[in-house]
């Protein structure tokens, strides 16, 4: 719990931030008690903290651990009505259902939020895809093809900052996951070169992601638009051309929107 004037907010209201930011970065259901021990909040708070969170949708227990809560899907609602009121998500939304279209590919819009990536809007294709971030769902920067562009092109004293609070919380998805810290900088050097990101089976088993980023009208790259699909399409040479020349005239669309000089 943050203690910096933290006196002066109810502590309730404390206490409801803090367990749900946690649960937020930590991504594993935890029962009452966990949650109870790990942030040092009393039994009785907490069972009334997480049982009205859960009531108004904030939290929900897990499907398959009884008794155990994550992140519920309110978020996903307010964050979308939050991007559907700004210039990027005006002029981003039917750029991306375009996107989806044309390359039979799910097409996602992601930002960097309290350390992790998560798809503030997406469309998807007409052909199944297995396995995607759902809306709102915090991803581990080390995992994602947006997460790695938007982090390469941080200020270096940032980046470091926050990959070294984040990265005891990562975990090795599969064996192709970066999961040494010093390994995963250098890997960004070569995502800052290149300008985009890209994800090859590191977030799920044949998966592949593509992501370049979008500026505004300040120079600072704000979002990420990606595409996700099988991982043969991001194997082959020519299929990884064409994907990357739509979603590169995507990107400029919006960033041109965005007043992007």
């Amino acid at each position: 719990m943050k203690n910096d004037e933290s006196n002066i907010y109810p502590p309730a209201v404390l206490r409801a931030l803090t367990i749900m930011e946690y649960l937020s970065a930590n991504q594993s259901p935890l029962s009452i008690k966990e949650i109870s021990d790990i942030i040092q909040i009393p039994h009785a708070s907490t069972y009334r903290i997480v049982k009205c969170l859960s009531d108004y949708g904030y939290l929900r227990e897990s499907p398959t651990q009884p008794d155990k809560y994550k992140i519920g899907y309110k978020f996903a609602i307010l964050s979308k009505s939050t991007f559907d009121g700004t210039d990027l998500g005006t002029i981003a939304s039917p750029i991306i259902r375009d996107l989806a279209n044309k390359t039979r590919q799910a097409c996602q819009l992601c930002v960097i939020n309290d350390n992790n990536v998560i798809t503030i809007d997406q469309a998807l294709p007409k052909e199944s895809i297995t396995i995607i971030a759902k809306l709102g769902e915090p991803i581990p920067i080390n995992v994602s093809a947006s997460g790695k562009i938007l982090s390469a092109l941080m200020l270096e004293s940032k980046r470091r900052e926050m990959l070294t609070k984040v990265w005891p919380l990562f975990k090795s998805n599969t064996e192709n996951t970066i999961i040494d810290l010093q390994d995963f900088l250098k890997h960004l050097e070569k995502v800052a070169q290149q300008l985009y990101g890209t994800d090859f089976e590191e977030f799920s088993l044949g998966i592949g992601c593509l992501a370049l980023p979008i500026f505004d009208y300040s120079n600072c790259a704000i979002a990420a638009i990606g595409l996700t699909g099988p991982i043969e399409y991001y194997q082959n040479p020519q299929s990884f051309k064409a994907l990357m020349d739509a979603l590169l005239d995507a990107s400029k669309k919006i960033s041109k929107d965005l007043s992007y000089n």
